[in-house]
Parts: structure tokens; sequence; C-alpha cells
């Protein structure tokens, strides 16, 4: 999959998920029930995150690392999924 539609696709679920969400500790439980933690999804999302921003990769990348070591690549790839959905969702909801 193109990494552009990677990302455009991701906004539109982080957008229609906001909608659905009452606070901004909910964005987490989205991004937990997301596809976008499936295993060829959250590898595309991280890449095409991390070429359109740069910022939400390296936070994402600081509380990886913060967590401890993973126990594998596909662990920290998933952390990494989880976080950059959780906080874009939160984002969305807390710009309406």
């Amino acid at each position: 999959m193109n990494l552009k539609t990677t990302y455009t696709e991701w906004l539109d679920y982080c957008k229609l998920a906001a909608d659905e969400i009452q606070s901004a500790e909910q964005a987490f439980e989205q991004a937990v029930g997301s596809m976008w933690l499936n295993y060829g999804r959250k590898w595309d999302l991280v890449y095409a995150v991390r070429e359109w921003e740069t910022e939400l990769f390296d936070q994402a990348s600081s509380e990886v690392a913060d967590w401890g070591p993973q126990p594998t690549p596909d662990d920290c790839i998933r952390a990494m999924a989880l976080s950059m959905t959780s906080t874009k969702i939160e984002q969305v909801w807390e710009a309406r």
C-alpha cells in the first residue's frame, strides 16, 4: 500500500474516532480497538507517520523507549502505532 494512502486513511479513522469519544481518556480505548494495530497496518502506519508527522513519530519513539525494552520489533512497532493513534485521536478531539 502507498504510504500517503495509509496516512490519509489513518487520519480519516482518527477523525471518525474523535467523533465517538466524550473525553480525551477515551482516545486510548478507540486506538486499542482500531485496525491500525493489525500486523501489516501498524508497520505501514509507523513509516507513514515518520514521513508526514515527524514530531508525532518522535514522541511515540520516546514513549516506547520509556516503557523499557520491548520483547520483539513487532511489539515495539505495535506500541508506537498505539501511541500515535491514541495521540492523534486526542489531538483531533481537543481541536473541536
